[in-house]
């Protein structure tokens, strides 16, 4: 898609407990910094799309709700305010198990799903390279052998991705290894 390009889709939900149906509004409503990875290398912020609820044509009911539409011929208007209490729900539900007493923001998971989809300022998004431009051959591999690989002279660091519930994301370095000390140093 290009960028800036606008679109549209529905989803239909059936079965869902209150705090899952809380969990899905919650992600689809995030605020405007927020943004959902879609498409390849999403661990690096490409293909990124911002989401929003159309809340004037959100039609949320529970069974019963359901039940008192199809008894009418004439449509009765939408329950959105299920919506919003489901997310509250959600969030309840999240900060009484998995945290003491910190704000829902705070629960490791949802702190790394909001750092995640704010983006990260400090942080290059490309893959790593073993050069500071891409080359036109595209060996971006190099990296990834090189990180695990050690040799005669050098040792792999094994560089994994930072942990996302962390604010601050570090680039990896142009050679993810270690020259290995040699017999001189080793005796110091």
């Amino acid at each position: 898609m290009k960028t800036e390009t606008r679109f549209q889709f529905e989803i239909d939900v059936i079965n869902l407990s209150a705090i899952e149906l809380g969990a899905l509004l919650w992600m689809l409503s995030s605020p405007d910094v927020h943004y959902h990875r879609l498409g390849g290398a999403k661990p690096l912020g490409f293909g990124s799309v911002w989401l929003d609820v159309d809340w004037e044509k959100t039609d949320l009911r529970i069974g019963k709700d359901w039940a008192e539409f199809y008894k009418h011929l004439i449509p009765t208007s939408p329950k959105i305010g299920n919506g919003v209490n489901c997310i509250n729900d959600f969030k309840k539900a999240v900060t009484k198990a998995y945290t003491r007493g910190e704000r829902f923001e705070q629960v490791r998971f949802i702190a790394a799903f909001c750092n995640s989809s704010k983006g990260f300022d400090d942080a290059a998004v490309h893959y790593p390279r073993v050069t500071p431009n891409p080359t036109p051959e595209g060996e971006a591999f190099e990296w990834f052998v090189r990180n695990e690989q050690d040799t005669r002279e050098e040792i792999a660091l094994k560089l994994s991705l930072s942990d996302l519930a962390d604010s601050h994301v570090k680039n990896f370095p142009l050679n993810p290894r270690n020259p290995k000390p040699n017999n001189q140093q080793r005796r110091r």
